[in-house]
């Protein structure tokens, strides 16, 4: 059997686990449900190793584990997630970190700079090259989480609500969604898991964010993010700032375009942390 070490960069729509081997080398990639320790039971995280990951791992046997999940910004989450983890993989060598801390890593290395998630959710922080130096309290997704894609979803299904749509793209939304307005109270206000709903609306928009209203929507949600994330950071607009998330990638020219037009240009864009985490723990992993 073959002994691997895991990297997990665990966000509330999806998990990505990253096996590497002791040349440092990538031995597989596997995705598997979401998961946050704040809206979500631990039996969640526990079936997930267990019905989904570990059938697409096959006979590996697992080391050590980098966990890097949203909501694991506490200790009092971050042990009950680390013991879950040992539990899952028989082993003692686990480690539990916030996603913002995975974000700063992967994007930064150990260079110091401002590092953003955008999401399902949204954050931020000043990052020293070793650790978090400054982080803003999230206010959520009812009240916050600024350009994500939660907050996407909602300015595009309030304006569906208000009938603020232009037709072909309100024909374009029922065709895809088969949903007519009361569905969408419904689905918001009386079903689970409403984050979830909201964010799955963000593929419609990336798909249609030629159209020009669905431009406008996009642009007011990172313009809200820069002026009440990094805006409020005692940063000066030269400097390195990383963004990574699927929200960030797929409108990556809108969310350029905005940043520019406040004077930031010094701006990478990833997709997933996952890449840069696999060359910031290297080193360790040679030696286990």
């Amino acid at each position: 059997m073959v002994k691997i070490n895991l990297i997990a960069d665990a966000g509330a729509s999806k998990t990505e686990w990253v096996a590497v081997d002791s040349n440092a080398q990538v031995a597989g990639r596997y995705e598997t449900a979401g998961f946050n320790p704040n809206y979500h039971p631990i039996s969640q995280l526990e079936r997930m190793i267990a019905l989904e990951l570990m059938p697409q791992m096959g006979l590996k046997v697992v080391g050590s584990v980098m966990f890097y999940g949203s909501g694991c910004g506490t200790k009092t989450n971050q042990l009950q997630v680390s013991g879950v983890l040992q539990k899952g993989f028989l082993t003692h060598l686990v480690e539990v970190e916030s996603d913002m801390l995975g974000a700063c890593r992967g994007l930064l290395q150990r260079e110091a700079g401002l590092a953003c998630i955008l999401g399902t959710g949204s954050n931020s922080c000043l990052y020293d090259g070793n650790q978090i130096q400054s982080n803003l309290r999230s206010a959520g997704f009812i009240l916050g989480d600024e350009g994500s894609g939660t907050y996407i979803g909602k300015l595009f299904l309030k304006s569906c609500l208000y009938n603020e749509l232009p037709a072909d793209l309100m024909k374009a939304f029922h065709n895809q969604f088969n949903m007519n307005q009361d569905d969408i109270i419904n689905r918001l206000y009386k079903e689970p898991f409403p984050t979830a709903f909201l964010a799955s609306v963000v593929p419609f928009v990336a798909e249609y964010q030629s159209d020009s209203f669905c431009q406008t929507i996009v642009a007011k949600a990172f313009d809200d993010f820069i002026v009440q994330q990094i805006m409020r950071y005692e940063y000066p607009k030269n400097g390195k700032i990383g963004f990574v998330g699927s929200v960030a990638y797929y409108f990556k020219n809108i969310l350029l375009n905005q940043l520019q037009k406040h004077g930031y240009e010094n701006v990478i864009v990833e997709k997933r942390a996952t890449d840069g985490l696999l060359s910031y723990h290297a080193a360790g992993f040679k030696t286990k």
